[in-house]
């Protein structure tokens, strides 16, 4: 879940961005996503300017905004009920936001957070939190971000991550409790 939640962050590790290619369509193959071949590796200046059409500011508005509330809220707003959820499960984890940069509903820190609860063995939180926040406006976002026409290094990562959350989330016996 780390890996995903530093691949929705900004970028500003080369290293990370050549690395985790390899590892990404690894995992994809692994999952059997088809998704679109990487002819080469972007740049770090390319990989930031996909990052920001795609998440931060774009002619038109953006194009799929990495945030809870804007999926989970009906006029589109950042700031409210995908937000106030999520708080609520940060508490009941016992950890605070990780970022004073983004508000605590950006996917990369929903990310890091159910990461956080694998780490732990909130296995049964992670469930809920899975199945009654992240995966209500998941699907949404990702949808968004293939209609955005992302660089393959993007679309591959949020098919991956929806592949994953979903897999994650069925699981029976082994992985989690039910709640």
């Amino acid at each position: 879940m780390r890996f995903l939640a530093q691949g929705f962050s900004y970028p500003e590790d080369e290293k990370f961005i050549e690395k985790g290619s390899g590892v990404l369509f690894d995992i994809a193959r692994d999952l059997k996503i088809s998704v679109p071949q990487i002819d080469q590796i972007p740049t770090l200046q390319e990989h930031q300017n996909d990052f920001v059409r795609l998440f931060v500011a774009a002619p038109g508005g953006v194009p799929a905004p990495p945030y809870a509330s804007y999926y989970i809220n009906s006029r589109k707003l950042l700031f409210q009920e995908g937000m106030e959820q999520v708080l609520e499960y940060y508490y009941k984890a016992g950890v605070e936001p990780m970022s004073k940069s983004e508000p605590p509903d950006h996917l990369s820190l929903e990310l890091a957070l159910a990461g956080h609860m694998i780490d732990c063995g909130c296995l049964s939180l992670l469930n809920d939190f899975l199945v009654n926040h992240l995966l209500l406006w998941y699907p949404q976002f990702e949808k968004k971000l293939v209609e955005a026409r992302p660089s393959s290094w993007f679309e591959t990562l949020g098919r991956v991550t929806g592949e994953l959350l979903k897999q994650i989330s069925s699981m029976e016996g082994g992985f989690y409790e039910k709640a």
